[in-house]
């Protein structure tokens, strides 16, 4: 406790250092240029036979209680979720006048929502299965590894700043674990490719780390201190909402169904100008 009449000390630096910076730097870089790779081999359609070897070993294992499981996991991916829970935080960024941070956590959000969908209708990847219509018809990249990759891993980088490490590191493993079972969850519901969580989860986690080094770097970051309960509040009220109320219409959604690549056929007919990557490309 700081004694009467004398200056309150400084807060800490929290800006990591140079070594950690590079680190970021690396990765970043690492990450950029895996996505760049993985949509060159998508558009030379070089990825037939993993991702469809993958789409029908785990179609082999659907059951009705795995089924149940994922689609509430999937659910949480969706953006009726993630929005409500990012707004939850933006809400309390503003009120405590935490207003770069809550500039940050736009560029997220807006990226995850804007980006991806653009990236969609450039490319028109068609899905294994047609479960959605307009732009999220097309599946190349994920919108929900992403959305759960950038969305939800900014909010923890927010929430675990000023908490003890060990917390932080329970925040990202957690966060980390949701994301990988969200990502998981579209290839066994048979909505994605393999491919396309890839890519997803790799140009979400470029955006991510860049956000992440700019906002801790230049300047020192304040302390988000506090935001941690609201973040978790915000998931578990939209979270459990969303499931009881759209769990059964999911399931039926889900419900497994005989892609192109698994018949034999060709791919549903594309608008002119699309590149569609046809059943023969994905079990040759």
């Amino acid at each position: 406790m700081t004694a009467p009449g004398q200056p309150r000390a400084a807060p800490a630096d929290t800006r990591p250092g140079p070594r950690a910076l590079l680190v970021s730097a690396i990765l970043l870089l690492l990450s950029a240029w895996a996505f760049a790779e993985l949509v060159e081999a998508v558009l030379a359609q070089e990825l037939g036979r993993l991702d469809g070897a993958v789409y029908r070993l785990l179609q082999a294992q659907r059951n009705a209680g795995l089924d149940a499981w994922l689609v509430g996991i999937t659910e949480l991916g969706d953006a009726v979720v993630v929005l409500p829970v990012a707004g939850a935080a933006l809400a309390w960024l503003v009120w405590r006048r935490q207003r770069r941070a809550a500039l940050y956590l736009l560029a997220a959000v807006a990226f995850a929502e804007l980006a991806v969908p653009f990236v969609k209708l450039v490319l028109q990847v068609p899905r294994p299965v047609a479960v959605y219509t307009g732009v999220n018809a097309y599946s190349f990249p994920s919108g929900h590894a992403a959305r759960a990759v950038l969305v939800y891993g900014f909010l923890a980088f927010l929430g675990g700043r000023g908490c003890p490490q060990a917390l932080r590191f329970g925040l990202a493993f957690g966060t980390a674990v949701l994301a990988g079972l969200i990502a998981f969850s579209r290839v066994y519901l048979g909505a994605h490719w393999l491919s396309d969580i890839l890519g997803g989860a790799l140009l979400a986690a470029a955006w991510l780390l860049l956000l992440t080094m700019l906002y801790s770097r230049w300047p020192p970051a304040t302390v988000t201190r506090g935001l941690l309960p609201v973040l978790l509040s915000a998931l578990i009220l939209s979270g459990g909402w969303h499931i009881a109320r759209q769990h059964a219409a999911d399931l039926q959604r889900y419900t497994p169904q005989q892609s192109p690549s698994h018949s034999g056929g060709t791919a549903p007919a594309s608008p002119a100008g699309t590149m569609t990557r046809s059943a023969a490309g994905r079990t040759r």
